[in-house]
């Protein structure tokens, strides 16, 4: 079908797959969302305020409480949960629970993450250095090389390094890389689909 019709895509071109550009005819545009004024100026002696959230799927949840096990050991840090994996955890845990809203985010260091497009426009909105976990899913692959290719963040190549990478990375050297990323791409979106 895709050989026969190309279908017109729009997406978002930092994140676009080429077999996709090949298929389709593409239009890529910014991320799909608006940019957030975020301090990231903090005291490096504070606590780090970090994310652990698989997304809507499960299918690195065992990984991702391996990862949040791991970090609520680490010194100076805060660990909270998406709902999916708070409920695994008995009691909570010490754990906090996520509350996606804009404050929420905006009191985030790290996202420790399965690297779907979602929490990814998230990270780019309030420029939150990602920590990617890579599974056997094409898409979530390529999209946690792309995250290193974009500067937005690492990929976890082992879970035993989890505390050391986020004690030693300083949530600010990502920053440069998300102010390059452009912005603005639902408007353009609603606009060229209305408009044509």
């Amino acid at each position: 079908l895709l050989n026969t019709h190309r279908p017109v895509m729009i997406g978002v071109e930092d994140m676009a797959m080429e077999f996709v550009k090949r298929k389709t005819n593409f239009t890529g545009l910014p991320w799909f969302c608006e940019r957030e004024k975020v301090s990231r100026e903090r005291d490096r002696e504070k606590k780090k305020n970090i994310l652990i959230t698989g997304g809507g799927t499960t299918s690195l949840t065992e990984n991702l409480l391996e990862a949040a096990m791991r970090l609520q050991h680490a010194k100076n840090t805060t660990v909270s949960l998406d709902a999916i994996l708070y409920q695994r955890v008995p009691d909570g845990g010490s754990f906090q629970k996520f509350l996606f809203t804009q404050e929420a985010f905006q009191a985030l260091d790290w996202i420790v993450c399965r690297p779907g497009l979602g929490i990814l426009t998230d990270a780019v909105k309030y420029k939150i250095p990602v920590c990617a976990l890579k599974e056997v899913n094409k898409e979530i692959m390529y999209n946690a090389e792309r995250v290193e290719e974009l500067g937005i963040g690492i990929v976890f190549k082992n879970l035993t390094d989890t505390e050391e990478i986020i004690e030693k990375s300083d949530p600010g050297e990502f920053q440069d890389a998300f102010n390059s990323l452009r912005t603005g791409g639902a408007a353009m979106a609603a606009d060229m689909i209305l408009n044509q």
